[in-house]
Formats: structure tokens, C-alpha cells, sequence
């Protein structure tokens, strides 16, 4: 008897292990299949919804065609005679509207902005992937410079696109480099949020800027909120060790609040001493 419940035991547990492991699997491949849905969620706007933005918010439409043939369409307000020009990468779900409002103090004082629009986001075609992200950042960075010099540009990332911006910035010369609410890596945030994946094997796009910035040059600002649940100011604080970036906390910021805690004034203050 006792060894007939010894040997049904081993059956429940066997078949527990099974269940376990098919399941820990399905899981493993869910996230792969779909960890760009999780990354990047842009919001499909029709092209006559972005024309009538940059028409009632005084933006120029300016487009680019990149490496695989894709026309991409961005946002252009040009600078006062002088000024520099801020070219702004938003984070992976903001919107254009979310980045007029970061520019606007900028406006005032007579800097002008492209507004970075990601290839799969707005009305412009393409799926995102970090590779891509770069290689049309890169595009875009040229264009710009084709027409005012390197030492009038400032790069600006917020959240996701801090990577885009840290990445550019080590790869080419600016004025300046702003990290909004920046994290050190995707890779470092999922792995907090799930630990219990093996998230270095199955993420493809980790966009290291940890490692990115040990080549940057420019003079950089670190803005981040204290009580930002969605990039931890550790994260920031990882990335503000290299020795020419400036970090600013703000007590009672979180992901997005910045602006309302005086951030961007403290930015200006920042940029006018350079």
C-alpha cells in the first residue's frame, strides 16, 4: 500500500513538473513573439491629423527617406536668427502633442525644434525596432546638420528616446545633451520587471545607454523625478556617473511632471551658460 501512494505521488509530481515546464515554455514564447508590442506603442495618427497639428501649432512638415527606402515624416520649427535647434526624441508611447508642450518654453526664447516622428508611430510607415531607431535618428541628425552646425544642436531624449538621443550624441558632435526621466538600459528595466525570464537571451532591442554614453563628449543634463515609478531614479543615477553629465532630481517628480516642478527652466538656465 504504502509503496502504491509512493509511486502515484511520483506520478502528480511528474505530471506537475510537465505542466510547469510547458507552461514557463509558453510563456518564454509569448514574450518573444511579442516583446515589441510590449516595448513600443505608437499612436496611429492619419497624415491629415499631423498636417493640421503642425499647422495650428506653427510647424513646418519636413520628410526623409531612410536607408530601406521608408519617407518619414517630422515636425520643424526653425530657430531665430542664431539660436539653436533642439532636435526631441520622444518616449515609446508619447505623443506630439506631449513634445510641443516640453518645446514650448524653449519657443520663447527663440530656439527652434525638429520633432523626431519614429518610423511605425503617427502616420509614418515602418515597424520600430531599436536598430531602426538609430539608423533613421542618424538620417535625421544628418539632415539637420546639413543646415545648421553641429554646435547649434541639441539633442533631447525623453524616456525611451533618451536612448535614441544618448546614442547620436556619442556618435556625433552637438551643442548639448538632455536626458528627460533617461534610463540606463531597456534591458535592466525588464529584467526588474521580470525576473524570472531569462530577458538577456530573449530581448532583442536592450538599448545599452549605459554603455552608449562612455561616448559622450557634449556637455550633458540629466533631468528625473524622485517618484518615477517607470524609470527608477536608480536608473538615472547609473547613468549620470560619467563625468560630464549634470543630474538634477526633483523631490516630487515622477515619469512625466517635470515641467511642473520648473525642469525646464532649469534647463534653460543650463543651456544659456554654454
Amino acid at each position: 500500500m504504502e509503496k502504491e501512494r509512493k509511486i502515484e505521488l511520483k506520478k502528480i509530481l511528474k505530471v506537475f513538473v510537465i505542466v510547469y515546464l510547458l507552461g514557463y515554455i509558453l510563456m518564454l514564447v509569448y514574450f518573444y513573439q511579442n516583446q515589441r508590442a510590449i516595448i513600443f506603442k505608437p499612436e496611429a495618427r492619419t497624415v491629415e491629423e499631423i498636417n493640421d497639428f503642425a499647422k495650428e501649432s506653427g510647424y513646418f512638415l519636413m520628410t526623409n527617406v531612410t536607408e530601406d527606402a521608408l519617407e518619414l515624416t517630422y515636425l520643424l520649427k526653425e530657430p531665430k536668427k542664431n539660436k539653436p535647434i533642439i532636435i526631441f526624441f520622444n518616449g515609446n508611447a508619447a505623443k506630439i502633442e506631449r513634445a510641443h508642450e516640453t518645446l514650448e518654453p524653449f519657443f520663447k526664447q527663440g530656439y527652434g525644434a525638429v520633432i523626431n516622428i519614429y518610423r511605425g508611430y503617427g502616420a509614418n510607415p515602418g515597424s520600430p525596432t531599436e536598430k531602426d531607431f538609430f539608423s533613421d535618428s542618424q538620417n535625421l541628425y544628418d539632415l539637420v546638420n546639413y543646415s545648421y552646425p553641429s554646435n547649434k544642436i541639441i539633442l533631447w531624449g525623453y524616456s525611451l528616446g533618451s536612448a535614441v538621443a544618448i546614442h547620436l550624441a556619442a556618435n556625433n558632435e552637438a551643442r548639448a545633451l538632455v536626458i528627460e526621466s533617461g534610463l540606463s538600459s531597456v534591458l535592466d528595466i525588464a529584467k526588474s520587471r521580470y525576473p524570472f525570464l531569462p530577458i538577456g537571451w530573449l530581448l532583442e532591442d536592450k538599448f545599452l545607454s549605459i554603455n552608449y554614453i562612455k561616448g559622450v563628449s557634449e556637455p550633458a543634463l540629466m533631468i528625473h523625478g524622485k517618484k518615477d515609478k517607470v524609470v527608477d531614479l536608480k536608473s538615472a543615477e547609473k547613468l549620470s556617473k560619467n563625468k560630464n553629465i549634470k543630474l538634477l532630481i526633483y523631490e516630487n517628480g515622477d515619469h512625466s511632471n517635470l515641467k511642473e516642478l520648473d525642469a525646464y527652466k532649469d534647463v534653460l538656465k543650463w543651456l544659456k551658460k554654454l
